[in-house]
């Protein structure tokens, strides 16, 4: 039998517990290493058709 919606604020908490230590700040979201990769794409064409065939 399924539990009441009455009695669902009761079974779980409202909140996350709160973790000793600070948030991680993170930091900026630099794209500069994405921008300089080099793809061979011509080999990637060829490598992808050949999936089906395995």
């Amino acid at each position: 039998m399924s539990t009441p919606l009455t009695d669902a604020p009761a079974l779980a908490p409202n909140h996350l517990p709160q973790a000793g230590e600070p948030r991680n700040t993170g930091m900026p979201l630099d794209l500069d290493w994405v921008r300089a990769v080099h793809a061979n794409t011509s080999a990637i064409e060829r490598r992808a058709a050949t999936l089906p065939a395995r």
